[in-house]
């Protein structure tokens, strides 16, 4: 089986950051409804693979990933489902700025919710982060009729 390439293994720091940067600055049509919204989230069945992704890409770059906690909430109403994900990291800055970027190039229905950074001792490289994501899909068969 080959392996699967990611796409943020191709960017360079400023290539991200100019996609990013691009990215931010398009405007948001009037057109875009709620529906339309999430007709355009991955499927739930792309859960696990988008999971493992986000753990891989901190992987490769070298972050100490000590565990993390997962709570799936769905809107039955609407079909939309929220995996929150609490991830407790340790890296350098450059290392911790990287993965952030990288993980929300590579998914675009990805958010960052909350970053708690800490360093243990002053003169250390190595810092401590609390990342809590959350993974946007839609549920397989819509919304309730």
């Amino acid at each position: 089986m080959k392996p699967r390439m990611l796409l943020w293994q191709n960017l360079t720091p400023a290539a991200l950051r100019r996609s990013l940067r691009a990215s931010a600055a398009l405007p948001v049509s009037a057109a875009q409804t709620p529906a339309a919204f999430l007709a355009a989230l991955p499927s739930s069945a792309e859960r696990q693979r988008r999971l493992a992704d986000l753990l891989e890409i901190g992987l490769r770059l070298g972050l100490e990933p000590q565990r993390s906690e997962q709570r799936l909430s769905a809107d039955a109403d609407t079909g939309l489902e929220r995996l929150r994900i609490s991830m407790p990291v340790q890296g350098s800055y450059a290392q911790l700025r990287h993965y952030l970027g990288a993980a929300l190039a590579h998914d675009p229905a990805l958010s960052l919710d909350r970053l708690h950074l800490r360093r243990q001792q002053r003169e250390s490289q190595a810092l401590q982060a609390e990342l809590v994501w959350t993974l946007y899909s839609r549920r397989e068969g819509g919304a309730r009729p």
